[in-house]
């Protein structure tokens, strides 16, 4: 009688059962994988946001005030004088990120930079086309894209205010009910300000309480709700003078202005992270904090206003 030796390998059976295994456990493993990589890009955004806000504060210890949110050509008295005390020259435009070099360990980088030339210069292509890392978030995509005139970018910029429209009607387009997104302000300035200069006592509502510098990611490229879309944004370069703005509140798909959404809404000229709960925002003490997707526009709009009497918290 003949035998038949069996043969070891698998059946197929054997090696479906397998395969299926491995990708329930892949699929149980990725989401802890994900929340540590997210956690881990967390903590080296704030890391480096706090590397800011050092930068920050041992500029105004040594200049009795705080940094301009940049530096345009208007030539009314506020802006001249500004340019003055500064010690450039009319017509020149820079943005926040020159001034705060020599105190980002960039002393090399400040002194190839050209202050008597305006931040697009041919003088000064070779210093912004530089990239400065640690206004890099490293949740971001594509972290050395550049943006207008070759600058490397910053996912990182002052937000300078509050658009006014927010504490008015919103009748354009007409909502189903009229409403106002936020409480009338007294006053809707931030801390850092194009052609100005803030000292300490000119932030009444506490420097603790006031939101100086936050995310504002992926710049030039435009992303709406975590969605990369056509077109560009301005403001991407750590050089160039638009990277500061303002919060205009948006409509959660980020299409629409004004609205109720603060932040990862849209990254044209709004607070933008590519973190899930929120964007990393640093505050006038130094701090860095998750500012939170979740919170009420009115309360980001308090954390943002320097004198406007509406202190508010983040918990």
């Amino acid at each position: 009688m003949s035998r038949f030796k069996r043969n070891s390998g698998f059946t197929l059976i054997e090696l479906l059962v397998v395969i299926a295994i491995i990708a329930i456990l892949i699929g149980l493993l990725l989401p802890a994988v994900q929340k540590v990589r997210e956690a881990a890009n967390r903590a080296s955004c704030s890391g480096k946001l706090q590397q800011v806000g050092r930068a920050l504060h041992n500029y105004e210890v040594n200049m009795g005030f705080f940094p301009p949110a940049g530096i345009s050509a208007a030539s009314d008295a506020q802006a001249t004088a500004t340019r003055a005390q500064l010690g450039i020259p009319d017509g020149m435009v820079h943005s926040w990120v020159v001034f705060l070099l020599p105190y980002m360990e960039q002393v090399n980088l400040y002194a190839q930079y050209r202050l008597d030339a305006s931040w697009d210069h041919a003088f000064n292509l070779a210093a912004r086309k530089t990239p400065i890392k640690f206004l890099q978030c490293p949740a971001t995509p594509n972290p050395d894209r550049t943006g207008t005139s070759s600058a490397a970018i910053s996912d990182y910029a002052p937000n300078s205010g509050v658009n006014s429209t927010l504490a008015t009607t919103n009748v354009v387009p007409a909502p189903a009910v009229p409403r106002t997104y936020i409480q009338p302000r007294s006053s809707y300035e931030g801390a850092m300000r194009v052609n100005r200069l803030c000292t300490h006592p000119d932030i009444s509502d506490g420097a603790s309480n006031t939101l100086f510098i936050a995310e504002i990611a992926g710049r030039p490229s435009k992303y709406q709700a975590g969605k990369l879309q056509s077109g560009s944004v301005s403001g991407a370069g750590w050089a160039d003078r638009e990277a500061q703005y303002v919060t205009h509140g948006y409509s959660e798909d980020g299409t629409s202005t004004p609205g109720p959404c603060h932040t990862n809404c849209t990254n044209s000229n709004e607070m933008y992270g590519f973190h899930t709960a929120g964007c990393m925002a640093v505050f006038g003490d130094g701090s860095v904090r998750l500012l939170k997707k979740s919170l009420d526009i009115d309360v980001v709009t308090s954390m943002i206003t320097r004198a406007a009497g509406d202190i508010a918290k983040d918990d």
